[in-house]
């Protein structure tokens, strides 16, 4: 269960989604892996703002196409957190709204309408790739691209049961190749605002999420961007 598959946002079935039996981690917690269609679940994102490792953000786009995936995604995950129970949690039935009450969502809209990736960061060695698929040095932040996003596992630590995702290839809007003289100077650009600071992720969450890092990392492949008309 390793191909890492990728799949549009716009092409997502989310019946397809499984989540396995919680396995206990080193740091006490316990983690359930996601898959989908019975392999890694890789998804390739429309455009988000990458304002650092941490702080992912969108605009509505697409009529809301992947802000309504990651709705339906957060009540498919507590649907079958509360069918699969007894199973993940040693027979022990909670209520859907227990359940609801521990689950931390996978985004959250600012004051400014802008959604927010939450507990979603940076693998280590993360690609950058050109609009010509050549991988090419991570930009300033804040900058814009497309992305693999992994879906990864859910975090059952204390009360708070948490969605971890993580960015493993990044495509930056690159359309044509730097020549090394021009006789055109650089155009000025409007001094970016610097984006909102959103909540980082709790320390322990944190360490049981670099816990599985290192496996992450040994299982990554080169994965290419579909084109624009292919998603």
């Amino acid at each position: 269960m390793a191909s890492n598959k990728i799949v549009s946002y716009k092409k997502i079935n989310i019946d397809n989604i499984v989540i396995e039996k919680p396995v206990k981690t080193k740091n006490n917690s316990y983690i359930s892996r996601l898959s989908y269609n019975n392999d890694t679940f890789n998804m390739q994102t429309p455009s988000l703002t990458f304002n650092s490792q941490t702080n992912i953000s969108f605009k509505m786009i697409n009529k809301g196409v992947f802000f309504n995936f990651l709705e339906e995604f957060d009540e498919k995950i507590i649907e079958l957190i509360y069918k699969n129970s007894c199973l993940f949690f040693h027979g022990k039935k909670f209520s859907e709204n227990k359940i609801r009450e521990a689950y931390q969502k996978s985004f959250e809209i600012d004051n400014q309408g802008l959604v927010n990736l939450k507990n979603c960061c940076f693998v280590q060695n993360i690609k950058v790739y050109d609009s010509f698929k050549d991988i090419t040095s991570m930009p300033e932040f804040p900058f814009e691209g497309q992305s693999i996003l992994n879906f990864h596992s859910l975090m059952f630590i204390k009360n708070k049961i948490t969605p971890c995702f993580y960015i493993s290839n990044i495509k930056i809007p690159i359309t044509k190749k730097k020549i090394s003289e021009c006789i055109f100077e650089d155009e000025e650009v409007e001094e970016i605002p610097k984006p909102k600071e959103i909540q980082e992720p709790e320390q322990d969450l944190l360490d049981s999420q670099q816990e599985i890092f290192e496996e992450q990392e040994n299982n990554l492949e080169t994965m290419f961007f579909f084109d624009e008309e292919d998603i």
